[in-house]
Order: structure tokens, then sequence, then C-alpha cells
């Protein structure tokens, strides 16, 4: 008398069949693998330059909270100092005094150049009031 039939895992041989089908399963699998890994790759390098990025961002902001200041474009002029012969750079928002220059021969020429322009630009207009008012055409006009 048998009993009825159990089963068991047990080893089989493969069939050419079963190896080439296998085979085919395996490639597929592999390559699926490489790609994740390559995704996973790529994934890690953006993922540091992202994290490169702040922390330079990071860096940059504490220095200039631990420094209490930052560079900035501040307007400046040159006041010019003839009887000391310098000039000096003044920030126009608080005044201060930045840089002080000797004025160089040339550039004192032309600053006094341009102030007599200046000044006879000026008593050209103030002449030609004067001469306005003495012209008899002008007084009529006026009357």
């Amino acid at each position: 008398m048998n009993s009825h039939p159990i089963h068991r895992t047990l080893p089989v041989a493969l069939t050419r069949d079963e190896k080439v089908n296998y085979g085919w399963r395996l490639a597929g699998l592999y390559k699926d693998y490489q790609q994740v890994e390559y995704a996973k790759k790529a994934a890690a390098e953006n993922f540091k330059e992202q994290l490169d990025t702040l922390d330079a961002r990071i860096s940059h902001l504490a220095g200039i909270v631990r420094a209490g200041e930052e560079p900035r474009d501040v307007e400046c002029v040159w006041r010019y100092l003839f009887e000391t012969n310098s000039k000096e750079l003044i920030r126009t928002d608080t005044g201060e005094v930045i840089e002080t220059k000797a004025i160089e021969a040339a550039e004192r020429q032309l600053l006094l150049q341009i102030n007599q322009e200046a000044e006879a630009t000026e008593a050209a207009k103030g002449h030609g009031d004067l001469k306005g008012h003495g012209n008899p055409k002008s007084a009529q006009a006026d009357a």
C-alpha cells in the first residue's frame, strides 16, 4: 500500500531550453541592476553638487555675519585739497575719508583749466544780462 503523494523541493537538472531562458533573464536583470546603479550614482552626484552649493552659501553668509559687514558698492567723491596738493576719496554715505593721494601735475592743470572755463562762462552770463539792460530795443520791449 502506497501512501498518498507528498512534495519536496529537490534538485532537478535543467533542460537546454531552460538554461537558455534563465540566461536571458539573468542578462536582463543584470542590465536592470546596472541602470539602477548608474541612476544611483547620478543622483548621488546631483545631491553632492546641491550640498556643496548650499555649504558654500552657508559659509559665505556665516562669514558676513561673523564680520558684521559685507562689501557693497558705495558712492564716493574726490575732494581736492590744492593747498596740500592732495585729494581725498570720501564715502558719501558716511563722510569717511577712505583714500588720500597726491594730485598729479596733469590732473591739477586740467582741474585749473576746467575751473577757469567755468568762471569765464559765469562771467559771460553776467555780462550778457548787463548788455541786455543797456540795449534800447530791450528797453522798449520792457516798456
